[in-house]
């Protein structure tokens, strides 16, 4: 009998939330031997229902109010659930998924947790005394829980987290078209990918060291991929800089395309939960100029084809100097991208999903 997995979530495929959204989506994907059963949990001060995108799994789009009135409509939709359940998956939860702990607990259903949110590290601290006790209660309460890095599972050790904690890494598919890299006529070819520009990763600090950058060589460029509410102030501002370009953000589809244009993909952020855009890059054969974020760090020191700067991401002067030094720098080698190709081999769809598997089977001894 085919295994039937409940999916709690509050990010999935859609315009407001397309990376994370893109992460859960992936998992499941991954694992097709599963009936997925998806309950994707949206704020609307409107409730009701919403269908899914379409995908190998069933399930509906939930807008619920949020406080206690979207505890209560949470708690009625619970109702609905007229199928067997092998395991209940909550995927980046707030505390308002305790209605579905509570309802897997009377059934004795397993829980497991798959977090891969930065927001454990820059705003978790600054949650309120109540919202922070009912969020650690609830990891705690679960059988396990999954994450992408090593990073972002000791970040949840130190927030009080003491359920078991494995480290899945980020499912990586394997191109699917192979674009032929080109030579650049002249120059260095940077680029930065992001599902919106705004400061979270940094975006405001890269465009002040191309203004420095630019200056001196002007003949390199640099593609800024990605919408969000600041672009247009910062296209305004800085879309006259030599070599500068603006992009929307780029489908799943078109990501092995943009990176066979660039020779560098800057990635300029704080914090990274794993550094996905990054390890894409290498996958594809595009250098990667990389802060020292965590997440991209626990993976990525020893690859070739990766270069972390010093300094912070906010330190412009080093930024830039880090600009120069690769412009001089030659692109990967064949014998190099072999090495990360090899290197993500388990991350690929179907060894990340047979690892996620044995992890949702190991929650509990009897689930089967």
């Amino acid at each position: 009998m085919t295994p039937c997995w409940l999916h709690w979530t509050t990010a999935f495929p859609h315009a407001d939330d397309p990376q994370n959204g893109l992460f859960v989506a992936h998992g499941l994907e991954a694992v097709p031997d599963v009936e997925h059963r998806v309950w994707h949990i949206k704020a609307d001060q409107t409730p009701g229902t919403a269908p899914l995108p379409a995908g190998p799994w069933k399930g509906v789009c939930i807008k619920s109010p949020g406080g206690w009135c979207g505890l209560r409509w949470k708690s009625q939709s619970l109702h609905a659930v007229r199928f067997p359940v092998d395991a209940v998956l909550l995927h980046l939860p707030n505390p308002d998924a305790w209605p579905l702990w509570l309802w897997a607990k009377m059934r004795g259903i397993p829980v497991g947790i798959v977090e891969h949110r930065s927001a454990w590290l820059r705003e978790f601290p600054n949650k309120s005394r109540a919202y922070k006790w009912f969020l650690r209660a609830l990891f705690n309460a679960s059988h396990g829980v999954a994450v992408p890095s090593e990073f972002l599972g000791e970040a949840l050790r130190k927030a009080g987290v003491k359920a078991p904690i494995t480290v899945l890494g980020n499912p990586l598919p394997a191109p699917t078209t192979v674009y032929p890299r080109t030579a650049a006529a002249r120059g260095h070819r940077f680029g930065h990918l992001g599902d919106s520009v705004g400061s979270i990763k940094g975006q405001e600090f890269l465009l002040e060291a191309w203004a420095l950058h630019a200056k001196t060589h002007p003949n390199d460029t640099l593609e800024l991929r990605g919408n969000g509410p600041d672009r247009a102030h910062w296209e305004q501002r800085w879309g006259h800089l030599q070599g500068l370009t603006f992009g929307d953000g780029v489908p799943r589809e078109d990501v092995e395309r943009a990176f066979s244009r660039w020779d560098t993909l800057v990635v300029n952020s704080p914090v990274e939960t794993f550094g996905l855009a990054a390890a894409e890059a290498l996958d594809r054969g595009c250098a990667v100029l990389s802060t020292q974020n965590g997440g991209v760090s626990s993976w990525g020191t020893h690859l070739p084809g990766i270069h972390f700067r010093t300094g912070a991401w906010d330190d412009v002067p080093n930024l830039a100097e880090a600009l120069s030094l690769c412009a001089q720098q030659a692109p990967p080698s064949a014998e190099d991208r072999e090495k990360c190709r090899t290197y993500f081999e388990p991350l690929r769809p179907k060894s990340w999903g047979a690892d996620f598997s044995d992890w949702v089977r190991r929650l509990k001894p009897t689930l089967r």
